[in-house]
């Protein structure tokens, strides 16, 4: 059997991805629809999957159900782009400034915790780096119950947690 090469590609492509989502530690839960989050989070952490980290600049991944527009939005909240660095007159940075004088600029601003849409049963892990999507997995709740989506958090977290083991060799 031939194999073509963008066939060839993307399964390099894919053995490359789980790599990676082996090497990772610290993951931000962006907020979700039905508190999935939440759950998500509790099942990571009493796992010892990953570290849950609340501080987004901590992340190495960032979780969520959501990519495209609404994603884009929420990402240049969480990480703003930083304004190049003031001159002075004669070209030189501006190093007179206090450091913290500009911090405020930089704070992340978050509403309340509202996920930026309903959530269709897709969930993805993001590469902080690259934004790249480095695992990805679709598990939906049968209803909002809270049995339901700590159950479907838990098949998350088990799929998450079988892409992260090594491959046997």
């Amino acid at each position: 059997m031939k194999f073509k090469p963008v066939l060839l590609l993307a399964i390099l492509g894919l053995a490359a991805s789980a790599a990676d989502v082996a090497t990772v530690s610290n993951v931000y839960i962006m907020p979700m629809a039905g508190g999935m989050d939440q759950y998500l989070a509790l099942r990571m952490t009493t796992g010892s999957v990953m570290q849950v980290v609340t501080d987004p600049q901590k992340a190495d991944v960032i979780m969520t159900d959501r990519i495209g527009g609404g994603f884009d939005e929420k990402w240049k909240e969480l990480y703003p782009e930083k304004p190049p660095a003031a001159k002075d007159d004669k070209g030189k940075d501006d190093k007179s400034k206090d450091k913290n004088d500009d911090k405020d600029i930089y704070t992340v601003q978050r509403g309340a915790s509202q996920p930026i849409s309903r959530g269709r049963g897709a969930y993805f892990l993001i590469d902080r780096q690259t934004r790249n999507v480095i695992w990805s997995t679709y598990a939906r709740p049968k209803s909002n119950d809270p049995n339901d989506v700590n159950h479907t958090a838990d098949q998350i977290v088990k799929e998450l947690a079988k892409a992260r083991k090594p491959k046997a060799q």
